[in-house]
């Protein structure tokens, strides 16, 4: 028996190599019982005292994106008061995707009607040289010491702000 507890200790500790991506120290330890016990097989098996799943069908799952199609505020006890589901039912978790949202880049037949019409469309810059992420913790105290103050010109601007600065 101990020989046995010291190699799950030590799968274990091979295994918390991957971080994230690992089983936990119990689900280790409850595979490593589950084959001393006999199991053979990796795959889930079925469960015959489970109670079958009532709530994730293919006509519930529809309903569902329906309901949010319509109506995206509607709130998920909205929903499980229409089907006639509890909250707790889990609908989307992995059957809704998220729509695909392309880059203006990406669309060739935006910038054929933009240029149809005579537009012109400008590139948005990769960055911003003057301004990187780590300045933003600038912006709330700026905008708490200038008070609101509005300048008419640019110059003015900088001056309150090397006042403030």
């Amino acid at each position: 028996m101990g020989l046995l507890v010291k190699s799950v200790r030590q799968l274990f500790s091979s295994c918390s190599k991957f971080r994230d991506e690992c089983l936990s120290k119990t689900q280790v330890y409850e595979w490593c019982s589950a084959f001393r016990k006999g199991r053979e097989v990796v795959a889930n098996l079925p469960h015959a005292r489970r109670r079958p799943r009532t709530s994730v069908t293919d006509d519930n799952v529809s309903t569902v994106e329906n309901l949010i199609l319509e109506d995206r505020r509607s709130t998920v006890r909205d929903m499980a008061e229409e089907l006639g589901i509890s909250v707790g039912s889990n609908l989307l978790k992995n059957t809704v995707k998220p729509a695909y949202r392309s880059k203006r880049r990406d669309i060739p037949i935006r910038s054929e009607t933009l240029n149809e019409l005579g537009w012109e469309t400008l590139e948005d810059p990769p960055y911003s040289p003057d301004l990187s992420p780590r300045d933003y913790y600038l912006f709330g105290p700026l905008k708490e010491a200038l008070g609101g103050l509005q300048s008419a010109c640019d110059s003015k601007a900088m001056l309150r702000v090397r006042m403030v600065t």
